[in-house]
């Protein structure tokens, strides 16, 4: 079980890889329902070239940061 972090306290971010998409959808829903912030990778590969970017970053800056950074 992960302690709860206060409201105000920024979400911690975790990459969840797990080539069960069942197990991985639930396992999401239970990491997020103790206040975490979950991306999930379904294969090594997916969870090695997915682009982790914060959230904040405006459509036009992610788009851009996305092009800098495929392979």
């Amino acid at each position: 079980m992960v302690p709860r972090m206060p409201d105000s306290a920024e979400k911690l971010r975790v990459l969840l890889v797990e080539d069960d998409r069942d197990l991985a959808d639930v396992t999401k829903m239970g990491l997020e329902m103790e206040g975490l912030d979950v991306s999930v990778a379904y294969d090594g590969r997916e969870a090695l070239v997915k682009p982790v970017y914060p959230k904040e970053l405006g459509a036009s800056t992610r788009k851009a940061w996305r092009r800098a950074h495929d392979r």
